[in-house]
């Protein structure tokens, strides 16, 4: 039980870092941006802004929900079937 209880302490110690590392000017923006969506928490938030690095590569929200993979889609008539 002791063991348990370090680790989640330790747990709790490191969200408290991620915390105030999403509160640095530099991730400010782009993760009260990623937060708006339903089920992104400053943890995913922080993690797709490191792993992206520059949005500014992408032309569009659609061309960077499409690389992260945000936007499946799929559009079919009779037997024709296309995907996005």
């Amino acid at each position: 039980m002791a063991e348990v209880s370090r680790l989640l302490q330790k747990t709790e110690e490191l969200d408290k870092r991620i915390e105030e590392l999403a509160k640095r000017e530099k991730f400010k923006e782009p993760i009260s941006k990623l937060r708006c969506f339903a089920g992104i928490d400053t943890m995913v938030a922080l993690s797709v802004v490191s792993g992206i690095g520059d949005f500014s590569r992408f032309s569009s929200a659609k061309h960077f929900a499409s690389y992260v993979g945000l936007c499946p889609g799929q559009h079919s008539s009779g037997l024709k079937t296309s995907n996005d």
